[in-house]
């Protein structure tokens, strides 16, 4: 799957709306072009004090800092520290999206830290590749302030993460916004919010691809109520997605986590929790969930008294199922399914279920299809089957499934039931 294929409304939308100029970026605001302080563009010189000059230059109030000409390489042999409000704009960032002569930052073997080092708030970086040359170390984008923007940037082998959000002293990384970002071959994470002992929080991410990284395509420690739209993870060596002891209440719509992972589509690390995924394509088989059943595969369902602040939804793409063999007539107490998505059979007569055998951890999402050839019933609160084996239902009735019909499950351990979501 590539990003251009995918044409997804609530992507347009978000994209468009990162589109949208800050307050206070206007086309006569202040800027410089990098050649004008001694950059030279021509891929043999050290052109990283020039571009630290030319950033440097910019008056506090804010301005632009061009980077050159189209198809310019750009060599820094130490890290570029911004700390003030800049826009830092290239020419392009990706031939394969049809930019012929992309703009190119490359990291020196020399550079042990980070490329690119974002300490002020409200700066925005856009239109180039960062890549970098072999034996180099630290990331490639640290973003360590608030409210910096990063839009159609390429960035390529680094000793680290490709882009981090998140500050190693601890503080606070809020507001950061992202769209049209790649992250590919770069030593370990793809992208990675996280931010000592403070958060990297409410940021939104759209159109992100995280490919071939050392480790996961995209790993959040302490992050808390970041939102992410159409993201891509693809052949990375850890997971497609981590989600860290301390991540909380992050939100992905849409997206590819099923996409030949190495570690597997999708990690819940124990104490992560309230993370919610909508329509995210991955593999039942390839997720390893060890967050107590805090995390995911949970659905709004009110009236059977799910509890608000413990709600996902969820739509995920079954990569295999199995069978639920159970008699004809009444079934007390049926053996877990070994499958999220089960097949009903019976001998073939009607029949009905009173309770499920309870799973280990709170969270267990089912789906049961019938396909017996013949109508059955899901029993409310039968006292057949143990008490935490049982089946609760909205309105407090039995659940008829037809024939080729289906029932979706999720186990409260709250309440120590089954709840019925879909009937």
């Amino acid at each position: 799957m590539r990003f251009p294929k995918r044409q997804l409304i609530g992507v347009a939308a978000v994209a468009w709306l990162l589109a949208v100029p800050l307050p206070g970026w206007c086309d006569d605001a202040p800027w410089v072009d990098v050649r004008s302080f001694g950059a030279k563009g021509d891929g043999t010189s050290d052109d990283a004090s020039a571009i630290q000059k030319a950033i440097d230059s910019v008056p506090a109030g804010g301005g632009m800092v061009l980077l050159g000409k189209p198809g310019d390489v750009f060599r820094i042999g130490s890290t570029i520290r911004i700390d003030r409000t800049i826009r830092l704009k290239g020419w392009g960032w990706n031939e394969n999206y049809g930019v012929p002569s992309p703009t190119t930052i490359v990291k020196d073997s020399r550079v042990k830290g980070s490329g690119l080092l974002v300490a002020g708030s409200r700066t925005i970086l856009e239109d180039f590749v960062l890549d970098a040359e072999s034996g180099n170390g630290g990331d490639g984008i640290a973003l360590d302030g608030n409210g910096i923007t990063v839009r159609n940037v390429s960035v390529y082998r680094q000793g680290r993460d490709g882009v981090r959000v998140g500050r190693d002293d601890g503080g606070n990384s809020n507001s950061w916004a992202m769209t049209g970002v790649s992250a590919k071959n770069n030593g370990r994470h793809g992208f990675h919010f996280h931010s000592g002992s403070g958060n990297a929080n409410a940021g939104v991410g759209t159109v992100l691809e995280a490919s071939n990284n050392g480790g996961d395509g995209f790993f959040l420690g302490m992050a808390v109520a970041n939102t992410f739209v159409g993201s891509l993870a693809e052949t990375n060596k850890g997971f497609g997605l981590r989600l860290g002891k301390d991540s909380s209440k992050n939100v992905f719509v849409g997206g590819d986590l099923d996409e030949a992972n190495t570690a597997g589509d999708l990690m819940f690390e124990r104490g992560s929790g309230k993370n919610v995924l909508l329509y995210v394509s991955v593999s039942v088989g390839r997720i390893v969930d060890r967050s107590d059943g805090r995390a995911v595969y949970r659905a709004n369902d009110h009236e059977a008294g799910a509890s608000a602040s413990d709600v996902v939804a969820h739509r995920l793409t079954i990569s295999r199922s199995s069978n639920m063999a159970i008699q004809d007539g009444a079934n007390h107490n049926v053996a877990l399914p070994a499958s999220s998505f089960s097949r009903i059979t019976s001998p073939g007569g009607e029949w009905t279920i009173t309770g499920i055998e309870a799973p280990e951890a709170g969270g267990q999402w089912l789906v049961l299809a019938n396909g017996t050839g013949h109508a059955g019933r899901i029993e409310f609160d039968d006292a057949h089957s143990s008490e935490k084996n049982r089946i609760l239902a909205s309105g407090g009735d039995n659940v008829i499934v037809r024939n080729l019909g289906a029932v979706e499950l999720i186990y409260d351990d709250g309440a120590s039931r089954w709840r019925v979501l879909q009937p």
